[in-house]
């Protein structure tokens, strides 16, 4: 008997024990305080799509093999449409989009003289060459959303056209260079192209309207013209078969651009409201798979 009394007291002792831990540990806020408090509601970005317009300037030059040292051709035209399509990955990640569109610039390269040397490199006696571009290319985007500002960066692949060329050579040359090649592309040059293209910038964002400034790169990966221009196919009497010679497009473009926000960014959408107003008025059943008894099959009921 005595050792039932002295389990029981230990056991009302540890209870109590326990339930001063569990006070001590409760916080009290009082209700003068709770009334001042402000939660912060997280920001939810919805799948949304924006159609853009950019302008800016481009600078091109010329990844030559063998090396020729060429500069920076600059030109004051650099125009593209954008359509954008932000979306979640694994439907709750809102930092990612896909874009396409259509650009309109400028590519080529240009020599200079050498102060040092006064020396000036060409391409065939060519010392700058321009030419219009149209490209359409098609990229992903990693973006960070701080609102109202929003930091992004682009990669993909385009296919374009070279429309025009236009060429200079100094004087000097021009017994050696057909006049007709100031303006025509030549039989060994490709007009068709492909390549790398991506970017970086930052937009702020008033919505529905974005102010986007950044920069893109955009890499050839269709020479400009044939390696092997210099053999038998073009020229009766090569000057050197030897090797191949390759020469890659490689253009800046800056730009300033203003993209409108075709569907809702934050906040519940049109097509949301909808959606939870048909719940309200036809409220789901529940799942006829919870309630009914599993069916049996007739062989096996009988």
């Amino acid at each position: 008997m005595k050792r039932f009394l002295l389990l029981t007291a230990l056991f009302l002792l540890s209870g109590l024990l326990s339930a001063r831990n569990r006070e001590a540990d409760t916080v009290r806020y009082s209700a003068e305080y709770l009334d001042t408090v402000q939660l912060r509601k997280g920001m939810i970005i919805n799948d949304y799509t924006t159609l853009g317009v950019n302008a800016g300037v481009t600078l091109s030059t010329m990844l030559f093999n063998p090396v020729k040292e060429s500069s920076f051709l600059f030109s004051p035209e650099y125009f593209s449409l954008y359509y954008t399509r932000h979306c979640k990955m694994f439907g709750y990640l809102p930092y990612f989009a896909l874009k396409i569109g259509a650009e309109y610039s400028h590519s080529g390269f240009e020599f200079k003289t050498d102060k040092n040397t006064g020396r000036t490199y060409h391409d065939n006696g060519i010392t700058k060459c321009d030419m219009r571009v149209v490209t359409v290319p098609a990229m992903a985007e990693i973006h960070v959303d701080v609102d109202p500002i929003k930091i992004f960066a682009d990669v993909g692949a385009y296919g374009g056209y070279r429309l025009t060329v236009n060429r200079s050579w100094p004087s000097s040359q021009d017994a050696y260079i057909d006049a007709k090649y100031h303006t025509a592309f030549k039989d060994y040059e490709n007009r068709w192209e492909y390549g790398l293209h991506g970017g970086a910038g930052v937009a702020f964002l008033f919505s529905p309207v974005e102010i986007h400034l950044g920069a893109m790169v955009r890499w050839s990966w269709s020479d400009l013209y044939q390696p092997d221009y210099l053999d038998e196919q073009y020229h009766p009497y090569p000057r050197n078969t030897y090797y191949y010679r390759f020469a890659a497009p490689l253009d800046i473009m800056i730009y300033a651009g203003v993209h409108f926000q075709l569907t809702k960014r934050k906040g519940k959408t049109a097509r949301m409201l909808r959606r939870e107003a048909y719940d309200i008025v036809y409220p789901k059943p529940l799942e006829e798979s919870e309630n009914a008894a599993p069916t049996v099959p007739q062989s096996q009921g009988r």
